[in-house]
């Protein structure tokens, strides 16, 4: 398979030292270059993968390995549930989308 060649981007990079410490981080910015499908989009996963490993690199290799299998299986492991018997958005993922919103609104304002 080609690798893609998008980064992890700097808005997740600098959130990589406050989840792991220190020794652990440029293994944990090393696992998140692992996502194959990475776009200028993948701060999504690389969130949902930061949120669901706890700080654990060893579980952080596990959800890279389950977003590279079908990255969508890891958004519906982490950002929904099931309400009333049909799969809905938890609070999580709906506050996941509206930070990355935000975050791509002030991105588009700065020089703008």
């Amino acid at each position: 398979m080609q690798r893609n060649r998008v980064k992890v981007s700097e808005y997740v990079r600098s959130l990589v030292p406050k989840i792991f410490v220190q020794h652990e981080v440029d293994q944990a910015y090393a696992l998140l270059e692992e996502f194959a499908w990475r776009t200028e989009d993948s701060d999504r996963i690389d969130l949902d993968i930061l949120e669901g490993c706890d700080g654990k690199i060893e579980k952080m290799r596990e959800l890279v390995n389950l977003a590279n299998q079908d990255w969508r299986d890891l958004i519906m492991s982490t950002e929904c549930g099931l309400k009333g018997g049909e799969i809905v958005m938890n609070e999580r993922g709906q506050q996941r989308l509206a930070e990355l919103e935000a975050h791509k609104r002030s991105k588009t304002n700065v020089g703008g």
